[in-house]
């Protein structure tokens, strides 16, 4: 669980729901820690790269280490600052570039919502057919010339990352700006730990 002064909000309760599933967390620093720890699977939850996108950029044994995290098919799970890190790049500093895209920040607010959210498919916390209760808030957006990845949920009260659509899927890894609470997604945590159990080795 990536956990510094660029990533730090998550719920509670969704620490707590991994724990319950059996999840043994380990906290790491994208922006200072010098390489990934071991791990089965990665969770970056919401905070505020784009203050710290230049530092993050110049971290790149990091971002070379989550980029080959996630080629090797093992499990990530991104919420809102956490898919701005999982971009090509921030304004125009370099990230992990898992998706093709720029996030950039603007001068309003793009999304300040409760949603609900409808799964389209399958992915690593949630089944097709779900559906969820969630919460945006960001002044950031990400530029989508051309969508090259599937979207997981169709938000149907909200905004979403494109298009009223969010959750970019590439491989086994999942970003979305909606931030999820395990009492909104009962099967968060024990989908997200069984995907790490069958996914991460």
């Amino acid at each position: 669980m990536a956990y510094d002064e660029v990533f730090n909000f998550y719920y509670k309760e969704n620490i707590e729901a991994l724990e319950a599933n059996n999840a043994k967390i380990q906290y790491f620093s994208p922006l200072s820690d010098e390489s990934l720890p071991d791990a089965d699977g990665i969770y970056i939850g919401g905070g505020y790269p784009e203050l710290f996108s230049k530092e993050l950029s110049e971290n790149t044994q990091m971002l070379k280490d989550i980029k080959q995290f996630h080629e090797e098919s093992r499990p990530i799970f991104a919420e809102c600052g956490g898919l701005m890190y999982l971009m090509n790049s921030i304004h125009d500093d370099k990230v992990v570039d898992i998706y093709p895209y720029k996030a950039v920040l603007t001068n309003r607010v793009q999304a300040l919502k409760y949603t609900i959210a409808e799964v389209q498919q399958d992915n690593i916390i949630s089944k097709k057919g779900e559906v969820f209760h969630g919460h945006e808030f960001h002044y950031s957006k990400v530029i989508v010339d051309e969508l090259k990845n599937p979207l997981a949920f169709k938000i149907t009260r909200g905004k979403g990352s494109y298009n009223n659509m969010d959750g970019f899927i590439e491989k086994n890894t999942l970003a979305s700006y909606v931030h999820t609470h395990v009492a909104a997604m009962p099967n968060f945590a024990g989908n997200l730990t069984i995907s790490a159990n069958e996914l991460g080795d």
